[in-house]
C-alpha cells in the first residue's frame, strides 16, 4: 500500500468536520508520517533528475515546479477539490486517524 511506503501521506481540508482527507506525496523531511497537514516544501519524489513518478496524480499536475512545489491556484480550494475526489475513502481515513494519532 502506498501509505505504508512513507512517501505518501494523508492531508485534509480544515474547513469541515470530520475532516475531508486526501492522499498526496509526502514533503521531504516529513516522510513516514501517516497524517501531515502541510503545504509547500519539496516533494519526496523530486530528485536531481526531476520527478521519480511516471504517472502524476492530479494534485501534482496542478503544481508549479520549484523548491516549494507551489500551487498555481488557491490553496484551500484545491485541497477541498482533492479531498472530494477521495470522498468514498473518508470513513477509512477517519478510522485510521482514530487509531493512529501522530
Amino acid at each position: 500500500m502506498a501509505l505504508a511506503s512513507g512517501r505518501w501521506t494523508l492531508d485534509w481540508w480544515e474547513g469541515q468536520t470530520p475532516a475531508p482527507y486526501f492522499v498526496r506525496p509526502a514533503i521531504k523531511g516529513h516522510e513516514g508520517r501517516l497524517f501531515h497537514l502541510g503545504c509547500g516544501g519539496e516533494c519526496t519524489f523530486l530528485g536531481p533528475g526531476g520527478c521519480e513518478l511516471r504517472r502524476h496524480p492530479l494534485q501534482c499536475r496542478l503544481l508549479r515546479p520549484g523548491g516549494d512545489c507551489v500551487y498555481d491556484h488557491d490553496r484551500w480550494q484545491s485541497k477541498l477539490t482533492y479531498a472530494r475526489l477521495w470522498r468514498d475513502w473518508w470513513p477509512v481515513f477517519c478510522d485510521l486517524r482514530r487509531v493512529h494519532e501522530d
